[in-house]
């Protein structure tokens, strides 16, 4: 009878021992994600100028502008022909759930800038090559080697504010 209990004292121990284990394990494994969740949140902020007055629904315009970017290039869709304007201005219109013309006076595309309000400095280099080969900007010197963060960032914002001052003329 003692042998008995002693065994059923060691398997409690045991699975005791193991629901402990599991316990730990789940706490790490959301202490990980919490953290994941927390960086993410920190660089979607860190992606514009401080001093940019934005409305939120702008900042995810141009948050979504750059995630789109990304998927189609990984998806292997390049060229003219895929619009993400277009795509993150239905998926936030739709969203917002206002019709077309109500939204378009919500989100004033033309005042949002983004290319003028990102900060490149906190931007992977890849998210300003896609930039720079969407508006038609060589990303590579003539040797072929890929051209500095800093010359792309400088390209980009004066191609735009030359097509900007042309628009206005």
């Amino acid at each position: 009878m003692k042998t008995h209990n002693i065994q059923n004292t060691q398997k409690i121990k045991k699975n005791k021992k193991s629901i402990i284990k599991r316990k730990t394990i789940i706490k790490k494994k959301t202490i990980i994600k919490k953290r994941k969740t927390i960086k993410e949140k920190t660089t979607q902020n860190d992606i514009f100028n401080k001093h940019v007055k934005l409305t939120r629904l702008q900042r995810k315009y141009c948050n979504c502008l750059l995630i789109v970017r990304r998927n189609l290039w990984n998806q292997g869709k390049k060229g003219v022909d895929i619009a993400p304007y277009k795509i993150c201005y239905t998926i936030l219109q739709k969203s917002s759930g206002k019709n077309r013309a109500a939204f378009k006076d919500i989100i004033n595309v033309g005042a949002s800038q983004c290319l003028l309000n990102y900060n490149y400095n906190n931007m992977p280099l890849e998210d300003i090559i896609l930039i720079a080969e969407e508006y038609g900007i060589n990303t590579k010197t003539a040797g072929g080697a890929p051209l500095a963060k800093n010359t792309l960032i400088q390209r980009i914002t004066s191609l735009y504010l030359t097509n900007k001052k042309m628009a206005t003329k």
